[in-house]
Parts: C-alpha cells; sequence; structure tokens
C-alpha cells in the first residue's frame, strides 16, 4: 500500500515516467494500477508511446497488460506507423484503440 502512495505521490508531481526497452512508455499526471485486472488507468496529458504509435494529451489512456490493448480518449494527439480505420465517418467519439504488437489503430 506504501509503494502504490509513492508512485501515486510521484505521478501527481509529475515525475513519474515508464521508460523500459521492450514495454511501451507512459506517463500523465495521475496513474491507477489494479492488480486483478492488470489495468493501468492514466489520466491528466496522458501519453503512450510504443514501436508503432505516440499518443500525447489524452484526457484519459487505459491499457491492459494482458491483451496489451490501448483505450485513449478525449483531444487525442498520435503519430504512428500503422494503418489508420475510421468505424464511424467523422470518428467523433474522439476514442483510439491499438493493441500493442498490431498494425492498425482504430478511430471511433
Amino acid at each position: 500500500m506504501k509503494s502504490l502512495f509513492l508512485l501515486t505521490m510521484l505521478l501527481n508531481a509529475g515525475i513519474f515516467s515508464n521508460q523500459s526497452n521492450n514495454k511501451p512508455e507512459f506517463s500523465g499526471k495521475e496513474l491507477v494500477y489494479n492488480q486483478d485486472t492488470k489495468m493501468i488507468i492514466i489520466s491528466g496529458h496522458a501519453a503512450f508511446k510504443s514501436d508503432m504509435i505516440d499518443l500525447k494529451n489524452a484526457d484519459k489512456i487505459t491499457y491492459n497488460e494482458t491483451t496489451k490493448e490501448v483505450i485513449a480518449t478525449g483531444s487525442i494527439e498520435f503519430t504512428t506507423a500503422c494503418e489508420l480505420q475510421l468505424l464511424t465517418p467523422k470518428a467523433e467519439n474522439n476514442r483510439l484503440r491499438y493493441t500493442v504488437g498490431e498494425n492498425i489503430v482504430y478511430l471511433d
């Protein structure tokens, strides 16, 4: 419990950033990690970076460590080396879905 509190304090101070060679990198103002579901929720200028995609300034990013699925919502800025697929004509919901290791990014 103390380590979760410390992690939350570091994130709130804007100090935390996961930077590992083989894993995606992420940062934000707040991070919540659920050990049972293996879900990471990043909020407040949330950012996520992998080999294929670089997300910035999202309101919220959810990362599932088990499935490697990333869901970003809000005003998302991104660059990608993947194929883009618009699931609705205007992608009005400002939601981006991506699975680490795949070559397609979905916008809806």
